[in-house]
């Protein structure tokens, strides 16, 4: 009776009756489920990034007169303004710079001011990290520390001890927003670096304006085919990985044990799994089942005839089965009868009168 509840409730009209392994249309057969961690392997991952010196940054700097001398070191801090009062080479504008770009305007402007000809000069700051949020299903969600020259996706989700079982194809990315800065008149008018090349200013400490937060999805198996998605992470940007819901097969009529059986998403779980899973058909004569189907969009189900020693002989009749099937072991007027006979066949045993 509490299969025939379930059934008489399952919403949508019922479009027509097939035969697993015969005349399935295609759209009502399940497909396998997908695994998105195959997925990861194929993105490629974002390029490191080059440290830039941002405003307030404390930078080390060390300059020696050659190679064989023994450094001057001294830490300096980036004011507002986008510049620090570096030893021997006065006020240098760095805020903006890669570290690579610093050490050249620095040793431009020591050699400008006559105190080396040809300095070595190392800059070097402690490495700033973005905080990332990683939620959903992932296998440890939390809040990560990721070093800004490699904090893209693929670094959080491995952070996050990769992606769990019940995760869906898509994964939803939310960055901050961010700010108007400061104007940076280097902009206009780059430093120098030794070689009289024009040092690269990072637009991080230019003047920008103000950027909405945005919210964009990765669904990874398009990732993958084309090369691309793992989009860099700023600093208080949230990643959030779909959740599938449970799989649950309804297993009802004629079986041991009849009840909704939630089932791992990577297997492959076929007709003869979930009568299994029930404790097996009560009835040696029972064979024929009915699978309720319910359409993607919930609009219209199917019922799909099938045949257990079919199944056993034939993988096409050993349906494959989707989450919210129900599945029932029919009984039939025959089976009816043979219980009731059955029934009649133990009272001769043991002397007892069943009662109606």
């Amino acid at each position: 009776m509490g299969v025939l509840v379930v059934l008489g409730g399952a919403g949508g009209c019922a479009s027509g009756t097939f035969r697993a392994g015969k005349n399935v249309p295609s759209k009502w057969l399940a497909q396998r489920v997908d695994d998105p961690r195959r997925y990861l392997s194929a993105i490629p991952p974002g390029p490191l990034r080059q440290e830039t010196i941002g405003g307030a940054a404390v930078v080390k700097v060390q300059i020696a007169a050659d190679a064989t001398d023994q450094p001057s070191e001294a830490s300096v801090r980036v004011g507002e303004t986008g510049t620090a009062e570096v030893p021997f080479a006065g006020t240098v504008r760095l805020a903006g710079l890669t570290l690579d770009n610093a050490e050249q305007v620095i040793a431009r402007a020591c050699i400008d001011g006559g105190y080396f000809r040809n300095p070595h000069v190392s800059v070097s700051t402690e490495e700033r990290v973005n905080r990332v949020k990683v939620l959903g299903a992932v296998e440890k969600p939390n809040v990560y520390s990721l070093p800004r020259s490699s904090s893209y996706v693929l670094d959080a989700l491995a952070q996050a001890g990769g992606l769990s079982e019940n995760a869906d194809l898509w994964i939803n990315i939310s960055q901050p927003g961010r700010g108007a800065t400061l104007p940076d008149p280097s902009r206009s008018n780059p430093p120098h670096l030794a070689g009289g090349v024009q040092a690269e200013v990072s637009p991080a400490f230019g003047a920008m304006p103000i950027q909405e937060p945005r919210v964009f999805r990765v669904h990874l198996p398009t990732a993958a085919e084309e090369g691309a998605g793992d989009y860099y992470l700023e600093d208080g940007s949230v990643v959030v990985v779909g959740e599938r819901p449970p799989r649950i097969v309804s297993v009802g009529g004629l079986v041991d044990k009849p009840g909704q059986y939630e089932f791992p998403y990577q297997q492959d779980v076929r007709l003869l799994d979930a009568v299994m899973k029930a404790g097996d058909k009560t009835s040696l004569l029972a064979d024929g089942v009915t699978i309720l189907r319910q359409g993607s969009d919930q609009s219209e189900r199917v019922k799909i005839k099938a045949s257990i020693r079919e199944a056993k002989r034939s993988p096409e009749a050993n349906l494959r089965l989707a989450a919210g099937d129900t599945v029932t072991v029919d009984q039939t007027p025959v089976i009816a009868a043979l219980s009731v006979l059955e029934r009649f066949v133990r009272v001769g045993v043991t002397g007892r009168v069943p009662l109606w």
